[in-house]
């Protein structure tokens, strides 16, 4: 007879009782819900006592197993999979751009979805652009976006740089429909935004007054362009969140000013080496590409996810605002003091333990967050508090307080923002999520203590395996005395408890057994449902997932209040960033022995004992060099033209003076002695010329479309890097472009950019003019200084090793002069050239320089193989062909071939 529902479940009740609440069963195995709940090992180590019955079942659950093939068990390992690589994926941030471009003004519109922040901007003035629409490639640039949105039918200017933004620069494009961009729906639709500005209970004026102060609602273009991004990210529903709500996720607005960085394009960055991308093959493919030796490279030495990111983001966006870089140049100063040296240690081993929260709350907000995710979040969140100890542990020590000019802000930041409530949330995390549990279970499991229902549940299902062999035992203790029959009895998800008997001779007792009803049968077992199953499916029912469905509620209450702390996580993450950043500006100033640069308004950039970041790092002994631009003061020049041989170092010393000028203003320490930087607004090059075959346009077209860049566009507060421009064409054609492009400079008077030329062409100076005189422009001319080997020896310092074969002592010292030769000759030697072809190379100069006709090379190999053909000739004209002797008449012959030309001629 079956059991009553109440008994069943006091005698699991009873199985369970021995466990201590909340534990993990340590034999009980569950993959997926499609895999039957059983416990392993138990019935072995159990004495058996009936033949009937059995409690494993490890056969009809394998048998089960290929009888669901397909089934959610393989499905449940994929999804597993697929999680575990969302939570390991490392990489940029999702950030969606909106750009409208109509009568000459461009909006743009910028979405960062783990920030949840949308910034706006309109480009009014067309010079901003720039040619060929120059400012929004840069734009492009630093954004990286990974969608760009714009109107179905684009002006051509603007769909051109959509369809080629340029080299290393890659998105998809998406042309929403041309009503998405209306000005006034799109405003509407920002008012509609939950934004952290607005209060409850604000009227549409509240709301435009509040968001007014934000950005500016009157910027039609602007506005279009963020309308139009986000109503094609709430129709398209490419940003995924689980509210009822059609409104994407944005909880700030804000202005994006182009005008407070420094530009600088895809191009210089790539020819000054800032940024620089080397390709790692791999076994499974291309590989992906890794920085290389570059300034970056040098410079980051960050701990965090978050700091490398916020440090890319410091290089393509330097500051043009003086009191900010100060700011950044004070904390790396503090940084760098003695009294700190334990202090940055202690910093930078917390911030190995900041992950990247700002793509863990992302994914914890879109629910495919892992369990590794949470742990992440809970030591990051560890990191974050202990980072506020450990500065105001230090401030105590040494006595600084919040007024301290010596404090900088970011120190005053972590010491102050870095919210101690921070703490309670992670101890929130570590108090009710069993993280042990979790990693092996793969999905949040709750701490015991928390529910007492779930406790409850997690007690049966750890005795689920007693519980089920015991109902075996009865099951077979009903059946009729001659049934020898073995029994199991197991669960699945979807069909419930069943009685699981092999397939075999046995099963007819079972067809007429009272309440056995047949389910279903495999090759090798026989399903059946009984009376006392059926109450147990009512009773009992699928334990593991009552246990799921309640720890997914208690991990999404957990979820709602991490997310209720969104902002203020974000915060401290933006310090901890920003405190990486500077840290690491700190560590590689002492490091390689940098100055503190000073800032000034004027137009000038004075270095003393400047070094190139990069290339004193590849040499054992590197000649720093002095730099002097004033295009302000009267008297002083902006623009230096420096020439001097080649391999001398010529564009080093040029670019190592940007180079400082760009990490003065990302807030870095320089390599010089001493350094007076005037703020910089854009730096231009003309250094290196990249050939493409999906670019239509030759080096020189390259080349000049450089210069017409930098002559339309600088400002007396650029900076003008100009390296062997002209030499892609004639002499006489290059000369002549560079010295009309400098007077265009010099005509400029006072509002002359920086310049620095770098040039071969001594007809510069030699042609009479060709430039201006210096009473009118003046110019400050370098060289490079060299010197003859043998003079170095005579003067005791004798030339260095390979420099005996050219003759050339190389000084790499810039002094003031002009260099009329480039002694191309002794580096073609240098480089490998025969000397053959060199010493032909100095006597065609030699003719070409003083007009002479040059005459042609008497090649000796020519003659002589005329004369031996002469003689073979004659010794065969005189070869008797009846009588003579052949073999003396081969003899002969080789003797020709093998003697020198002087026998041959003397025999002849």
């Amino acid at each position: 007879m079956a059991d009553s529902p109440e008994r069943l479940a006091t005698a699991a009740a009873q199985h369970n009782s021995h466990l201590p609440a909340g534990s993990v069963p340590t034999g009980a195995r569950q993959q997926s819900n499609s895999v039957v709940l059983h416990s392993e090992g138990e019935d072995d180590e159990r004495p058996e006592t009936s033949k009937r019955s059995h409690g494993g079942i490890e056969g009809a659950n394998a048998d089960l197993q290929k009888a669901l093939a397909g089934g959610a068990g393989k499905r449940a390992r994929e999804e597993d999979g697929e999680q575990e690589g969302v939570a390991s994926a490392e990489g940029e941030n999702d950030v969606y751009m909106g750009l409208f471009l109509k009568g000459g003004r461009l909006g743009i519109a910028v979405y960062d979805e783990c920030e949840e922040t949308l910034s706006v901007c309109e480009i009014a003035d067309g010079s901003a652009l720039g040619q060929d629409m120059e400012g929004l490639r840069m734009v492009l640039f630093q954004v990286r976006p990974t969608l760009v949105v714009t109107n179905a039918k684009p002006e051509k200017a603007l769909e051109d740089v959509l369809l080629d933004p340029g080299e290393g620069i890659e998105y998809n494009v998406a042309f929403a429909p041309s009503k998405n961009f209306q000005y006034i729906s799109c405003k509407n639709l920002l008012l509609q935004l939950d934004l952290r500005i607005f209060e409850s209970g604000d009227t549409d004026a509240d709301k435009r007054r509040r968001i007014s102060s934000e950005i500016d609602l009157e910027a039609k273009e602007g506005v279009s362009a963020a309308g139009g991004l986000v109503m094609h990210l709430q129709t398209s529903k490419i940003v995924d969140d689980l509210s009822d709500s059609p409104v994407i996720p944005i909880s700030r607005v804000k202005g994006l000013r182009l005008d407070k960085f420094l530009s600088i394009d895809p191009q210089t960055l790539s020819s000054l080496q800032i940024f620089h991308q080397d390709a790692h093959p791999s076994f499974s493919g291309c590989g992906s590409a890794k920085e290389g030796l570059s300034l970056f490279s040098l410079l980051d030495n960050t701990k965090s996810p978050l700091g490398r990111r916020l440090l890319r983001m410091w290089f393509v966006r330097p500051l043009l605002d003086e009191a900010d870089i100060n700011g950044r140049l004070k904390a790396v100063s503090f940084f760098t003091q003695p009294t700190c040296h334990d202090l940055v240690g202690s910093l930078r081993n917390l911030l190995r333990g900041v992950k990247d929260v700002p793509r863990i709350l992302l994914r914890i907000r879109k629910t495919t967050s892992s369990v590794g995710d949470w742990a992440s979040l809970a030591d990051s969140l560890e990191a974050l508090f202990q980072l506020r100890e450990v500065c105001r542990q230090f401030a105590y020590d040494v006595g600084l307080d919040e007024n301290d000019e010596r404090v900088p802000a970011v120190f005053a930041r972590a010491h102050d923002d870095l919210n101690a409530k921070l703490h309670n949330l992670e101890v929130m995390l570590r108090s009710m999520i069993d993280f042990p549990e979790s990693a092996q279970a793969k999905r949040v499991s709750i701490q015991p203590g928390i529910c007492d229902v779930l406790d409850e549940r997690k007690r049966q299902y750890e005795g689920l395996g007693d519980f089920l062999h015991s109902v075996a035992e009865e099951e077979s203790a009903d059946l009729p005395p001659d049934a020898n029959v073995e029994l199991f009895v197991l669960f699945c998800p979807q069909l419930g408890y069943m009685v699981a008997s092999p397939n075999d001779e046995s099963k007819r007792s079972l067809e007429t057994a009272p309440g056995f009803k047949l389910n279903f049968a495999t090759n090798e077992w026989i399903y059946w449902k009984t009376p006392r199953m059926e109450e147990l499916d009512e009773t009992v029912g699928d334990i593991f997932a009552a246990i799921c469905d309640r720890e997914f509620q208690l991990a999404n209450m957990i979820r709602t209040k991490i997310l209720e702390w969104h902002d203020k996580v974000l915060e401290a993450c933006n310090v901890a960033a920003e405190l990486d950043c500077v840290l690491s500006f700190a560590v590689a100033a002492v490091e390689r022995d940098f100055c503190e640069p000073s800032l000034v308004n004027e137009p000038v950039l004075y270095v003393e004992g400047g070094r190139h970041p990069l290339c004193e790092l590849c040499t054992q002994t590197f000649v720093p060099n002095d730099i002097s631009l004033d295009a302000g003061s009267p008297g002083s020049s902006g623009l230096s033209i420096i020439t001097g041989a080649n391999f001398s170092g010529k564009s080093v010393c040029m670019k190592q003076a940007a180079l400082i000028a760009f990490m003065a203003h990302i807030g870095s320490w320089v390599p010089a002695k001493s350094c007076q930087v005037g703020l910089i607004d854009r730096i231009f090059s003309r250094v290196q010329s990249r050939e493409s075959c999906a670019t239509a346009s030759s080096s020189f077209a390259i080349d000049l479309s450089q210069v017409a860049l930098m002559l339309r566009n600088s400002t007396p507060r650029s900076l003008l890097l100009i390296d062997e421009f002209g030499k892609g064409t004639q002499p006489e054609d290059g000369i002549s472009l560079l010295a009309a492009s400098i007077r265009e400079l010099l005509k400029r008077g006072p509002d002359c950019p920086r310049t620095i030329v770098v040039t071969h062409f001594k007809e510069l100076f030699t042609l009479p003019g060709l430039l201006p005189p210096v009473e009118e422009a003046p110019i400050a001319y370098g060289t490079m200084s060299v010197m003859r080997a043998a003079d170095a020896e005579e003067g005791g310092g004798g030339a260095k090793e390979g420099d005996e074969d050219t003759g050339l002592v190389f000084l790499y010292r810039l002094v003031e002069g002009k260099c009329v030769d480039s002694h191309g000759h002794e580096c073609a030697i240098n480089a490998g050239i025969p000397p053959a072809v060199v010493e032909r190379a100095r006597i065609v100069a030699k003719k070409l320089n003083s007009n002479e006709a040059i005459e042609r090379l008497e090649n000796e190999g020519e003659a002589a193989i005329k004369k031996r053909f002469q003689a073979a000739v004659s010794v065969l004209q005189r070869f008797d062909a009846e009588r003579g002797d052949v073999r003396a008449f081969l003899r002969r012959l080789g003797n020709i071939a093998a003697a020198s030309v002087e026998q041959v001629t003397a025999e002849s």
